[in-house]
């Protein structure tokens, strides 16, 4: 009896050190970058100038991505956890013309600019990979589900699909016209790993981009 004991206790041992191993493996073997893309449909109309613009800094922590930890966002006050301070990319839309305007963000997988030797084929499953959207003007979460109950994470997978498994809708918003001067909107967009993710995307690549489509909010005059 006290051998099979020995050998139940070996096991154990042996089983806790293979996940911690796989665990460690997953934190230090995805890549992690954001790039920006963004198009107005309207340039100039009748009644006055368009002119809506973004920009965006690269997501934090380009060699090394990790899974967040703790409460996630869920609630649209819910306070920052410590996990997220850096695995972030700060979206600034700003509006320089004389016309309100509404915009749309999406997220999708990064195809050009990748490392040598690289491919599509590297990149992540985007189910693997969880967003929350921070409007720091608002100090608060922006709502990300698609509908029903409202959600401040979710896994990128889960969003309304632009096209299949590429391309995302993140979140829409609204930026009135410039006043004595630009008017501008700052979001900070956060992705972390899946605490489960799949040990077959180990190596794999987080490159992302973020797509601001813009158009004159109707019934101005």
């Amino acid at each position: 009896m006290k051998l099979v004991k020995s050998i139940k206790r070996d096991t154990t041992i042996v089983m806790v050190s293979v996940i911690l191993l796989t665990i460690l493996t997953l934190n230090v073997s995805y890549s992690a970058f954001f790039d920006i893309k963004t198009k107005s449909s309207v340039q100039q109309i009748s009644t006055g100038t368009f002119n809506v613009t973004a920009s965006a800094t690269p997501l934090a922590g380009t060699t090394e991505f990790f899974p967040a930890s703790g409460t996630m966002p869920n609630a649209a006050t819910a306070t920052l956890p410590s996990t997220l301070s850096g695995n972030k990319s700060t979206l600034t839309v700003t509006n320089s013309g004389d016309i309100d305007a509404s915009f749309t963000v999406t997220i999708s997988k990064k195809t050009d600019g990748l490392p040598t030797g690289r491919t599509t084929a590297d990149l992540i499953d985007m189910a693997q990979l969880y967003v929350a959207v921070r409007d720091v003007s608002a100090n608060q979460w922006v709502n990300i589900a698609p509908s029903g109950a409202a959600a401040y994470n979710k896994q990128i997978s889960t969003l309304t699909a632009v096209s299949a498994n590429t391309e995302y809708n993140l979140f829409s918003g609204t930026i009135n016209k410039k006043g004595t001067s630009d008017t501008t909107k700052t979001y900070e967009v956060y992705v972390w790993l899946a605490s489960n993710a799949d040990t077959s995307q180990i190596g794999k690549l987080v490159y992302l981009n973020l797509n601001v489509k813009s158009k004159p909010t109707l019934g101005q005059k």
